[in-house]
């Protein structure tokens, strides 16, 4: 249910050449080798070559830091009655607030019932509606959306192996061009249960009634043995997947927990963090994390837990993380916002208050917002 992207930074280094002739010999007095110009010559008392970062030469004498990624950093959360809100400043503040019904008209099983959001090659991708043909929501800057009726329902939208996919108990179905058009995947099996679900780089997952199953690319749908019971009752409702390190996380609504080694297909057994969660699990900084009993709790292998409670005042059941480092906190029921820079304290965030919230993710894309 949430998910997590990488940035490529590069620099173009000319080639430097070596020009002397050597032979090995003692008593050389070659001296350094000559400075060229563009056109291949000595050129004049060009003294040593310089320093060159992204920006073009510089005589500091060390590359300056890179600096955060082209585009504009933007935290989605979605949530109940189609709510949709985004962050362009790192979670300061809130825009672009829209919801297509009341939370009251809503629950389970409705038009707008949210079931995911997934950001992947520039754009976020929100799914709604679950027991009635689902809906995408494509948006490219966070708060510009463009919404289709699909027709049958799904139980999540991921990013996986470089496109959108959605997973449901009726289909398998996928985009190529970035949520705009979507096409059923007749060698991929639907899936027996799409109350919770999710599909990241390597393995998809599905779950309900006491019962978790993954697929992995080229295979068939698999129950996983550490999440079977009734410790996984209400996934779904609460609690959910996450994907990272190579490990697929399952968080049922008490709190147990179960593993999956991607790219060996292992079970890595069961586990707790001890409290029911309102919301899912995420993935950043290298580490699960998942808030629930006024603490947030960390994994690096969906096994071995540890606890850092809230500080006072401070509360949230959502958590991502930007590729600067801020990491950002939203409350289920959609009325607190909170942020934190690296190193720094939680602070409440200026955003309005709405419908509860499901879904966090943090994405770069070209423009946010029309900034």
């Amino acid at each position: 249910m949430t998910s997590t992207r990488v940035f490529l930074l590069g620099s173009l280094l000319g080639p430097l050449a070596c020009l002397t002739a050597c032979d090995g010999g003692e008593g050389s007095d070659a001296g350094p080798p000559p400075v060229l110009d563009d056109a291949g010559s000595p050129g004049p008392d060009a003294g040593p070559p310089a320093v060159v970062d992204d920006a073009g030469p510089s005589d500091a004498g060390a590359l300056p830091d890179a600096g955060p990624p082209p585009g504009v950093g933007a935290f989605v959360a979605i949530g109940w009655g189609g709510r949709r809100i985004t962050s362009c400043d790192q979670g300061r503040t809130w825009v672009g607030d829209r919801q297509d019904a009341d939370e009251a008209d809503d629950d389970w099983h409705r038009p707008y019932t949210p079931k995911g959001l997934a950001f992947g090659g520039g754009v976020f991708v929100a799914l709604t509606g679950w027991g009635n043909p689902s809906s995408v929501h494509v948006s490219a800057d966070g708060v510009t959306w463009t919404s289709q009726v699909l027709d049958t329902t799904y139980g999540a939208v991921g990013w996986s192996d470089g496109r959108f996919v959605l997973v449901g108990n009726r289909r398998i179905s996928a985009s190529d061009d970035l949520g705009v058009t979507w096409a059923e995947q007749t060698d991929a099996p639907a899936s027996t249960y799409d109350r919770a679900a999710g599909a990241f780089d390597g393995v998809w997952a599905a779950g309900s009634d006491a019962m978790v199953q993954t697929r992995r690319p080229g295979g068939a749908w698999e129950p996983l043995p550490s999440c079977v019971g009734a410790r996984h009752g209400h996934i779904g409702f609460q609690g959910g997947f996450a994907a990272g390190g190579d490990v697929l996380l399952s968080v049922g609504h008490d709190g147990d927990t179960c593993a999956l080694a991607i790219g060996s297909g292992a079970d890595l057994g069961a586990s707790t963090i001890g409290n029911g969660p309102s919301r899912g699990p995420a993935y950043f900084d290298g580490a699960f994390h998942v808030v629930a009993g006024g603490a947030v709790h960390r994994s690096t292998d969906g096994v071995t837990w540890s606890a850092a409670p809230l500080p006072s005042g401070v509360r949230f059941d959502l958590l991502a993380e930007s590729d600067e480092g801020t990491q950002v906190g939203v409350s289920a029921d959609g009325d607190a916002f909170y942020y934190r820079d690296p190193g720094g304290d939680w602070t409440p965030a200026t955003a309005p208050t709405g419908n509860g919230l499901h879904y966090l993710v943090f994405g770069r894309v070209a423009t946010c917002g029309g900034s």
